[in-house]
């Protein structure tokens, strides 16, 4: 039982380090385009 689990929490932590790139990716995106956004707001194209 505990062998299993071990692995299985191993996998986890495997995933969890795919996920967490993933999600560092999106929020540069995201913060991205809220700074655009942002700066549509601050300097309106007159």
């Amino acid at each position: 039982m505990a062998q299993g689990q071990l692995e299985i929490k191993e996998d986890l932590n495997s995933i969890e380090k795919k996920d967490f790139d993933l999600v560092n990716t999106a929020l540069d995106f995201y913060i991205c385009d809220i700074m655009g956004r942002f700066k549509d707001v601050l300097e309106p194209d007159v």
